[in-house]
């Protein structure tokens, strides 16, 4: 799919509009060697991970880029092979006038492991006969957002996420040396993220906008294999199979004031319990306006949580019986992982 982790050191905070976007920033794709200076607001100028992402999808046939003294790629892979090939890829690309908008799509192949999923398909044995039923929201995404010139503020008009999720969609800051500086005038726009061929209604009818050339739908790859009828006999002569697997409940704790006090019963019905992970964000308020779970320019969600999010005198509870012994005096949730993970 194109994973790669976020580079926590990269985060930067405003508290309202700004060309790194409202609240938390983990956007920013310029990736030079780090000025150590008290004026920077962050640890590193840019994200690797934001970086390498964008590498993965962004080949462009119409583009001759060169390597030294080579011929363009293109030559090599065209707009047709590269489709044909599934590789992930701009197809289309149109320059705005005052007649028409202007448009850029993107077809990313996005290959999700069943292992990723869920532990219980890495553990599980070699089947016959069965029936699995797998269900999956699809977070399709759209953000309309406002740019104030080039170089300007990037402000937030409203994100929809169909499944009531995690927004996927991220934008680059407007900063200089970062992806939109030189593309974002001063105009609205709206991106979005549609899982299989066709593009959301919200932007289905806009000139040059054109269906994903890859794959229109979702396919399922189980690999099947045909046992020699000895070897069979065998396998299935111990039907009765142990299959030992981690499941994950998620659970929110909404609307904690700051510097105020919560306490709440997450679930009485777990058993067998063996970690619990604490992952703090700020709130829609605390985070500029914008919630971070759905804005484009905080990688929350994904792994990293808001900076500077500080938990004192957290204890865990299992049982009737305290988890943790060595809270008092530490005030970064960083530092507790290592306890939270019994």
């Amino acid at each position: 799919m194109g994973f790669y982790p976020d580079d926590a050191l990269s985060v930067v905070f405003t508290a309202a509009a700004s060309p790194n976007g409202p609240g938390t920033c983990f956007t920013a794709n310029s990736t030079p060697t780090t000025v150590v200076t008290g004026a920077l607001n962050s640890y590193v100028n840019g994200n690797i991970g934001m970086t390498k992402r964008q590498q993965y999808i962004n080949y462009d046939p119409s583009v001759a880029v060169t390597g030294p003294g080579g011929d363009a790629w293109s030559t090599l892979l065209s707009a047709a092979n590269v489709a044909q090939i599934y590789k992930s890829h701009i197809f289309t690309k149109i320059n705005a006038t005052a007649a028409i908008k202007g448009v850029v799509q993107w077809a990313i192949n996005g290959i999700v492991k069943l292992k990723n999923l869920h532990h219980m398909f890495e553990k599980i044995c070699l089947l016959k006969g069965s029936f699995l039923k797998i269900t999956m929201q699809l977070n399709n995404s759209v953000v309309n957002f406002t740019s104030a010139a080039f170089g300007g503020n990037l402000t937030v008009q409203n994100v929809q996420v169909g499944s009531g999720g995690v927004s996927p969609i991220q934008i680059a800051p407007n900063t200089a040396g970062s992806g939109s500086v030189a593309a974002l005038g001063g105009l609205a726009y709206t991106v979005s993220l549609a899982v299989g061929a066709s593009v959301l209604s919200t932007q289905s009818s806009i000139a040059g906008v054109a269906a994903s050339p890859m794959s229109r739908n979702i396919t399922l790859n189980v690999p099947s294999y045909v046992f020699a009828p000895a070897y069979e006999q065998a396998y299935l002569g111990t039907p009765i199979k142990t299959i030992v697997y981690e499941d994950i409940y998620q659970y929110q704790v909404l609307n904690v004031a700051a510097a105020g006090l919560f306490n709440n019963l997450i679930t009485n019905g777990l058993k067998n319990l063996t970690k619990c992970l604490v992952l703090p964000y700020f709130t829609t308020t605390a985070n500029g306006g914008i919630n971070p779970l759905t804005s484009p320019f905080d990688g929350a969600g994904t792994g990293v949580t808001s900076p500077l999010c500080l938990l004192s005198q957290f204890q865990v509870v299992v049982s009737g019986a305290n988890a943790l012994t060595d809270y008092i005096g530490r005030n970064s949730v960083s530092q507790r992982y290592a306890s939270l993970c019994y």
